[in-house]
């Protein structure tokens, strides 16, 4: 059984290392209007917001929020459905192409660096740490 001591110092070392900014890079291409551009850019065509929404296993009323954001930024192109006009089809514009891009790219660079810098068994031993963490540490059971 883990001592008062050691349990303190893994918590000071938890509180130094703040996962949540080391892995927004990583987030942001699996969440919100990073994961729509990167499903977009990876179908074959269009998608209805319906669908983006089952893909992303996230509720449809999050998915037509993300793409009015995205649509006021240029990222998106919104067509009616030819032969439903009450269908609509959503599409990356070219600037939302050249974004999705963007964010792949940045994420292969920073993650080739990872492995140059750390190795590929560190990462992945990392990673699967942070799976068996993520079972462990469940969210605290108060009203605040």
């Amino acid at each position: 059984m883990a001592t008062q001591e050691q349990i303190s110092l893994v918590v000071q070392a938890l509180e130094q290392v703040r996962p949540e900014p080391l892995l927004s890079g990583i987030h942001a291409t699996h969440a919100g209007m990073g994961a729509v551009m990167r499903l977009l850019s990876q179908s074959e065509g269009p998608l209805t917001p319906g669908a983006i929404s089952a893909r992303l296993q996230v509720s449809t009323a999050r998915v037509a929020a993300l793409l009015k954001k995205m649509d006021a930024k240029g990222l998106i192109l919104r067509h009616s459905d030819a032969g439903d006009g009450r269908v609509t089809h959503v599409r990356l514009s070219t600037l939302g192409q050249s974004e999705a891009q963007k964010l792949h790219d940045d994420l292969w660079h920073n993650t080739g660096q990872a492995i140059d810098q750390l190795g590929l068994e560190r990462l992945l031993a990392f990673a699967q740490t942070a799976r068996q963490l993520q079972q462990i540490y469940q969210p605290p059971d108060v009203n605040l």
